[in-house]
């Protein structure tokens, strides 16, 4: 009992000195934040909250789960208001692992009928609410009881906090891989984990569209190499089976496909498993598949 009481301790010691405490004011997140008079006529209403993937829950309960599945790493939260008091509105920013995840996360809550504006990366508005993301970062903005101009004070404190993080960014470059007929805007979503609700595609990216005959969607999974893409072209080969789905194989000089009476297509082709989901029409589809793929063979020829 002796030696594994100072083994704990060290243990203890080791952990509190390589893992920061998020809840620190001293929190990197704290740069973003803007600072009383960052906006005239208005101040911080108290000292802001850090959270970490350990406390999420304690702030967004129910969504914690989606945004640590989509690459949380921490977050800071800050009131504001008016020097009357009679204004007041929140700020939430995010800290995601990377940009892409960033974008999956804002892409995951956005929707094509949103009101889009130039904040950031790309950011949407409505009457008391404004989300953007940039970089690494998802900020969301909420007034309460703005006697102002609700929107231009959420543009003016995004301005503010999209203006100190660094850099530019776009949407990811593999939506250029997919067609751009009958492409809902604003559809392009990018799903870090278990598409398509399979461990075996790891991540992939996903668009919707909107056809003659109705809506479809179409689906990019890139993968480390051709070997591990056809691992994976397996594998959802069994799933559709297992599902007693009558599948018809085809293969071409450069690569191969699978389809379902359901309206599935889907291909192999090097190191990228991809397809259409919803389209009934085999031609339509196999046009679909050979449009994906001619943009692949830019970047892989």
């Amino acid at each position: 009992m002796k030696t594994i009481i100072p083994l704990l301790l060290t243990l203890v010691l080791s952990v509190a000195t390589t893992s920061p405490d998020p809840t620190q004011p001293n929190h990197p997140l704290a740069a973003l934040l803007p600072q009383d008079g960052a906006l005239p006529g208005w101040n911080r209403a108290e000292s802001p909250t850090y959270y970490g993937p350990h406390n999420l829950w304690d702030h967004i309960n129910g969504a914690a789960a989606l945004y640590l599945d989509y690459g949380f790493t921490s977050l800071a939260t800050a009131y504001y208001k008016t020097t009357d008091g009679k204004s007041t509105a929140a700020l939430e920013i995010y800290r995601m692992e990377t940009p892409l995840h960033a974008f999956a996360i804002y892409a995951a809550e956005r929707s094509p009928e949103d009101e889009f504006i130039r904040i950031g990366a790309e950011g949407y508005l409505s009457d008391n609410t404004l989300n953007f993301w940039k970089g690494p970062y998802y900020a969301k903005l909420s007034s309460y009881r703005t006697r102002e101009d609700p929107k231009g004070i959420l543009k003016a404190l995004a301005g503010t906090v999209a203006s100190q993080i660094p850099g530019r960014y776009t949407e990811p470059e593999a939506f250029g891989h997919f067609p751009a007929k009958n492409r809902v805007a604003k559809s392009e979503r990018y799903i870090p984990k278990n598409f398509l609700g399979h461990p075996f595609f790891k991540a992939g990216y996903r668009v919707n569209y909107q056809g003659d005959r109705g809506n479809y969607q179409l689906f990019l999974v890139p993968t480390t190499s051709p070997a591990e893409a056809e691992a994976a072209f397996t594998r959802y080969r069994k799933h559709l089976v297992s599902q007693n789905t009558g599948l018809i194989s085809d293969k071409k000089p450069e690569y191969q496909t699978m389809s379902t009476t359901d309206g599935k297509m889907v291909f192999l082709y090097k190191s990228f498993v991809g397809g259409v989901l919803g389209e009934t029409d085999q031609p339509t589809a196999c046009k679909l598949i050979e449009a994906m793929v001619n943009a692949l063979r830019k970047i892989s020829p």
